[in-house]
């Protein structure tokens, strides 16, 4: 019987996926890993460890793990660049480590456009053919794009795990809280002067949807994540009746730095990229190849987090 272990549980994908899979009986057990325990679920075991613990491979191989979700990353900035990555690239390395040990024969993997980078040639869309640049003062994005080097290349010495990486764009909903919703929450939006860039945005319901047919469809690849179309940063402020505030590129990066290095704001100077450069994602694959269609386009999504969760 199918055993499933999910990595980072206890954050807003994991809880999603955790809803999603309430009900079905598509595996034996499904275990539940995380530093902190996420909110009980019927049918998971929780098993309290570090995706960074070298006795992953352990667990993996003694619970016969056959399909694993890696969500474990840390997703909002912090003020300790070394951890994140730690946790980012040496957590990745050691789950790719415990999936070869047990093995594994599906692995689902949360990246994010931000593997991309925000970077004034950006295609718009962009494909997933398109060359993974993380911007090196986002220490998120680099981390991804890392990341991505070490899923390709077990991809390529392990053929028999099914690898899919989703790639995934600013998730909103009423359960989530990251640096975008708390940036999108602030008595005003940010924005760079003669910049005004589109973004996307992905359904918290779609995510779950999307994380959850990873598992079960017969699919391999790299897939973009986020709902249809894309709304410029301006159209943002005025739907969710914040001001619009235009600085110098040079003078917001030392206004953020600065108030990030005082704890009064949810990220930094190296965020910039996303007032400044559009990085959209082209589901066109996530549609053909993968088979799934958003239910939430990006404008619905935005304007929804906005009812729910700014105008409210």
């Amino acid at each position: 019987m199918a055993v499933l272990a999910i990595t980072g549980a206890s954050g807003y994908l994991g809880q999603g996926l955790l809803g999603r899979l309430r009900g079905e009986r598509l595996f034996h057990r499904v275990i539940g890993l995380d530093i902190r325990p996420p909110v009980p679920t019927e049918g998971m075991e929780f098993i309290k460890m570090d995706v960074r613990d070298p006795g992953l491979s352990n667990v993996f191989k003694k619970e016969s793990v056959s399909h694993v979700v890696h969500l474990a990353f840390v997703v909002n900035p912090t003020h300790n660049p070394r951890l994140e990555h730690d946790v980012d690239v040496g957590g990745t390395r050691n789950v790719l480590q415990a999936c070869e040990t047990a093995p594994v024969r599906k692995l689902v993997i949360a990246s994010s456009i931000a593997a991309y980078g925000w970077h004034a040639d950006n295609p718009l869309p962009i494909p997933e053919s398109h060359p993974l640049r993380g911007n090196g003062d986002f220490h998120y994005s680099m981390n991804k794009a890392i990341v991505e080097g070490l899923i390709t290349d077990f991809s390529s010495t392990h053929p028999g795990c099914n690898v899919v990486v989703l790639r995934i764009c600013n998730v909103l909903g009423r359960h989530v809280h990251n640096a975008i919703s708390a940036g999108l929450e602030a008595p005003m939006i940010l924005g760079i002067r003669r910049r005004d860039p589109f973004l996307a945005f992905t359904h918290e319901e779609d995510m779950n949807e999307i994380l959850f047919q990873s598992l079960v469809k017969p699919v391999r690849g790299a897939f973009n994540v986020a709902g249809e179309g894309m709304v410029r940063l301006s159209e943002m402020a005025r739907i969710a009746r914040r001001k619009f505030v235009r600085f110098p590129e040079y003078l917001a990066r030392a206004l953020l730095n600065g108030l990030f290095a005082l704890r009064l704001a949810p990220f930094g100077g190296g965020q910039l990229g996303f007032v400044t450069h559009s990085c959209v994602p082209d589901i066109t694959k996530l549609k053909r190849e993968f088979g799934y269609i958003p239910r939430f386009s990006s404008r619905e999504t935005f304007c929804e987090f906005v009812e729910e969760r700014i105008l409210r």
